[in-house]
């Protein structure tokens, strides 16, 4: 791997150990916001990328050792061609001529690579469609609010879970549902909101054993949006507390 691999790419390793006090504040940093760019949600996650940084590629572990690996990453590559083909026709172009060369850039991806690693150029592609006569506005319009609902979720999960954490590990469930409370009463937007909610629900359960309560916090953060993905995630996890309660094991008072 080490003789072939550069050959056909700069080789690029970003290092995720639990314990973070072996980086400089720096890199925790730079990790973190390249985490977050690239939706990184396992180890170890592979990207090829063109050399703006433009994913066309994604893998992770493969058994089998290094010279299918390569074989691999090679057929990878040869498919990622029409791609990077497409962008540099596109950056020739403007107007509604460039949204159309970037239409058939985002046609040689996987639709879960462009819907993790493309909303720019979807938010590009719409723009340049503005009047929505090419029917691209319509075909990409839905998919990019989504995508976006879905970074919000992310963004406001990891940044809840960071609020969190110490507090849950040290046990100190009070003081964790006070600052959940903080957010819910000044969220940076309604996604944060019901997601703050949700984590509360959970808390609680954890904290107190209260499943009435727990169900009390979720039933509101539903209403907030009952269509959201969190909604959905509330609409699962009810049913379960609801039973316990059934079955004598709540807690709360």
């Amino acid at each position: 791997f080490q003789q072939e691999a550069p050959k056909h790419f700069v080789l690029v390793k970003l290092d995720y150990p639990r314990d973070k006090s072996i980086l400089t504040e720096e890199i925790v940093a730079q990790n973190e916001k390249l985490q977050t760019e690239y939706s990184i949600q396992g180890f170890p996650t592979i990207l090829l990328m063109d050399h703006d940084g433009r994913v066309y590629g994604q893998t992770g572990y493969q058994e089998g050792g290094p010279g299918p690996y390569n074989e691999m990453l090679a057929k990878k590559r040869k498919d990622g061609e029409g791609f990077k083909a497409a962008l540099e026709a596109a950056a020739k172009k403007q107007g509604i001529d460039r949204a159309q060369a970037l239409d058939d850039a985002l046609a040689e991806l996987d639709e879960e690579l462009v819907d993790n690693y493309h909303a720019a150029i979807l938010e590009e592609i719409v723009a340049l469609d503005a009047d929505g006569k090419a029917g691209l506005k319509e075909k990409y319009g839905e998919r990019l609010a989504k995508i976006e609902q879905a970074r919000m979720l992310d963004a406001a999960g990891q940044k809840l879970n960071k609020l969190i954490a110490d507090d849950m590990r040290a046990g100190k469930g009070e003081e964790a549902l006070q600052k959940l409370d903080q957010v819910i009463a000044k969220p940076a937007n309604p996604v944060e909101k019901q997601m703050a909610m949700f984590f509360k629900g959970m808390v609680v359960m954890d904290v107190k054993a209260d499943a009435k309560a727990a169900i009390a916090v979720l039933e509101a953060a539903r209403k907030l949006d009952p269509k959201s993905p969190i909604a959905e995630r509330i609409g699962q996890v009810l049913p379960q507390l609801q039973k316990q309660i059934k079955d004598g094991g709540d807690g709360g008072n």
